[in-house]
């Protein structure tokens, strides 16, 4: 694992850029203009009410070769190559698609340069995995009339009230801010239900300011204060105090941290120097420690040096790397990100592109939340990573076909919208019964 550039991808949501905008065309040659009303082959007031005629939807990813960016600011760690073998190994297997990479990106300006070369390239959408600049993303996208998508992620409530009604963005798959409280919730309720109430905890990007690693912290300290209410942290003792509470401290301050049950000490960021390493080493060894709470990284970082009967919990993806990681008990809970999760947004980009794109009842671009699998076992481990594989994913071509609207079956937003967040792997499998 290359740390440095894991590094890069975990700060890339706490950075902000000036918004730039670039100019092309739609994917047939013709120039559009920013704020136009026209969606695909039809109106956006069709599409509000699932109205466009199913004549005019096109057949890019069947007849036509459809061209889609992919915009990654990481090329090298076991989610983004799971995410790229799906969609260069199995969906461009399966559908008439060329999927063309970014180099890896390290910050806005790489952002913008790679959207005018997917421009140039004459790329009908973009996908993006990047989130250096989001906003200028969208922006550029809406001028050169590309159709855009968030995958694995989405936008903070201020960005997508901004840019819902953006007639080329099409919307965002991912986790939740509420879906990522609940998973920090659930990662400590385990341990809790076990009897444990020494944790060290790795708060990652909070200390950045980072959203999605600040509500993964706040609900493993809600669990704590759910099992005993003399649990604090800053005074707080309600959700949305104690995710203002790290807010202020931009990670965990284990002084401002108050209980009769449970002591926890806390490693914050990536600083990846020897001091960092050293306060890792010096805390896992700490008397009566019994488990770490990880926002990610939870093996990588702590689970080869994890001593006797200390267990680690992380939030991942279903790799091989964190399959050998709990077969080798370096990693006990995991949520984890499938790699075929990102197919639906491909999905909804490819509507877009036919002219059928699925918008809100309101017309709008949307966000439906994707959360994790849970594993707490090897077993279950490697039945996630089989369903995550290219030879077998659990999101393969007889599903994805009900979703991507034709001639013959123009695909409304509501069945979209219910086929995306039924996301657990019983529900998922229960697709193909």
């Amino acid at each position: 694992m290359k740390f440095k550039k894991l590094v890069s991808v975990v700060l890339s949501t706490a950075m902000a850029a000036l918004a730039m905008a670039g100019c092309g065309e739609t994917g047939d040659g013709s120039a559009v203009s920013s704020g136009t009303e026209t969606v695909g082959n039809a109106s956006k007031e069709q599409n509000a009410d699932q109205g466009t005629p199913a004549a005019d939807v096109d057949t890019y990813g069947f007849d036509k070769t459809a061209k889609i960016g992919v915009l990654v600011s990481d090329a090298s760690t076991a989610e983004a190559l799971s995410f790229r073998a799906y969609y260069e190994e199995y969906l461009e297997s399966q559908y008439d698609v060329d999927f063309i990479y970014s180099e890896e990106l390290t910050d806005a300006a790489g952002e913008i340069d790679a959207i005018d070369q997917f421009t140039m390239q004459g790329c009908q959408g973009i996908i993006s995995l990047s989130s250096f600049d989001r906003p200028g993303q969208i922006e550029m996208c809406e001028d050169a009339g590309i159709y855009y998508g968030v995958a694995a992620g989405t936008l903070t409530d201020e960005q997508y009230e901004t840019y819902r009604e953006y007639t080329y963005f099409v919307g965002s798959v991912g986790p939740s801010l509420e879906t990522e409280y609940q998973t920090g919730y659930d990662m400590a309720q385990f341990f809790i239900d076990e009897g444990k109430t020494n944790f060290l905890i790795f708060t990652g990007a909070a200390a950045y300011g980072t959203e999605m690693h600040i509500y993964r912290v706040a609900g493993m300290i809600a669990a704590m204060n759910e099992a005993d209410p003399s649990t604090t942290y800053g005074g707080a003792s309600t959700k949305d105090d104690i995710i203002a509470a790290i807010y202020g401290t931009l990670g965990i301050d284990a002084d401002s941290f108050e209980s009769d049950t449970f002591t926890i000490s806390a490693v914050n960021g990536y600083n990846m120097d020897d001091a960092w390493w050293g306060e890792i080493s010096e805390k896992l060894f700490a008397t009566g420690l019994e488990a770490v709470l990880a926002v990610g990284n939870g093996s990588d970082f702590f689970g080869s040096m994890a001593q006797g009967a200390v267990e680690v919990g992380s939030v991942d993806t279903y790799a091989q790397d964190y399959a050998d990681a709990m077969a080798n008990n370096q990693l006990t809970w995991m949520a984890g990100k499938f790699a075929p999760g990102i197919a639906p947004i491909f999905v909804a980009v490819l509507d877009a592109i036919n002219g059928a794109p699925l918008r809100t009842a309101d017309g709008n671009a949307f966000q439906i939340d994707q959360g994790y699998w849970y594993a707490t076992s090897a077993e279950e481990f490697d039945k996630y990573l089989a369903s995550s594989s290219v030879e077998s994913p659990v999101y393969d071509k007889s599903i994805l076909d009900n979703y991507i609207s034709t001639p013959e079956n123009v695909v409304s937003y509501d069945d979209f919208e219910t086929f995306v967040g039924a996301y657990t792997f019983d529900e998922i499998q229960a697709l193909n019964q």
